[in-house]
């Protein structure tokens, strides 16, 4: 097997700054074949060059606003709200290009894509999707939606800043929730039954898997506890939304017996 591989530049169509481990020295390139790969130049002055090499070869389906790196300025130059405001575009495909142009890719766990939850219904057998009850409120963000839950945070908020400038970021008790709606850990605790995610879920649980009540095991469940426990705030990840099999237990894993005998 080679050491090393080619990738034609006939074939990249979009190109992007990355960060990787909070540092500007990557890039993901985007290919014809539909698959993308993640590159770390270990310095930022080495990323803009390759950046600027690349530029100058003009490869021919490498998009026009490839070399823009304001993400603000390229949403205007493609159009790409008004192409979803007038239905060209899926609401997925909106969300998942507003992800790309974050700076969110499927190649680094740590900054993994993020979708919303949209309904609230779980429980239910039927449901309706023209019944507007089971809609979440996407105004919000998800630790705002229960109004009693706000209030415990705001109120833990308004302690801890205290005496303090709330207004000074460099404030290590400056934040809202304490918890976040996209982490590694989210990632790996939703995909837990699909493969690379398995091994990499053992891995941070030195070897094994964590204790079975805290695995992801119930839809329902979990919405329940991003609704209502103060240290969940976790939205979801695109494969709810395309990617059904990965709720299935098709290896066989054996994620041990929760204490209600599930």
């Amino acid at each position: 097997m080679s050491a090393y591989q080619e990738w034609s530049l006939k074939a990249l169509t979009q190109m992007y700054d990355r960060r990787y481990r909070l540092r500007k020295c990557a890039l993901e390139f985007y290919f014809k074949d539909d698959t993308s790969w993640l590159f770390h130049f270990f310095e930022e002055s080495t990323r803009n060059r390759v950046f600027d090499a690349i530029l100058q070869c003009k490869p021919p389906h490498l998009l026009r606003s490839a070399g823009i790196r304001n993400p603000h300025q390229v949403i205007e130059n493609t159009k790409l709200h008004w192409k979803w405001c007038r239905r060209e575009i899926s609401n997925f495909d909106y969300l998942m290009r507003l992800n790309i142009l974050a700076g969110r890719t499927f190649n680094d766990l740590t900054q993994y894509p993020v979708l919303p939850w949209v309904l609230k219904e779980y429980n239910a057998s039927q449901i309706s999707l023209n019944d507007d009850k089971i809609y979440r409120d996407l105004t919000k963000p998800i630790g705002a939606l229960n109004p009693e839950r706000l209030q415990k945070f705001v109120e833990r908020y308004e302690g801890m800043v205290e005496g303090t400038d709330g207004n000074d970021a460099k404030n290590p008790n400056n934040f809202m929730y304490g918890t976040h709606y996209s982490t590694i850990g989210i990632v790996l605790y939703y995909l837990i039954r699909m493969e690379p995610f398995t091994t990499c879920n053992k891995f941070m649980q030195g070897g094994k898997f964590d204790h079975p009540d805290r695995l992801f095991h119930s839809v329902a469940e979990c919405f329940d506890g991003c609704l209502n426990s103060t240290g969940d705030v976790k939205e979801l990840i695109p494969e709810f939304y395309y990617l059904p099999e990965f709720l299935l237990n098709r290896s066989k894993l054996d994620l041990g017996k929760r204490q209600s005998g599930d």
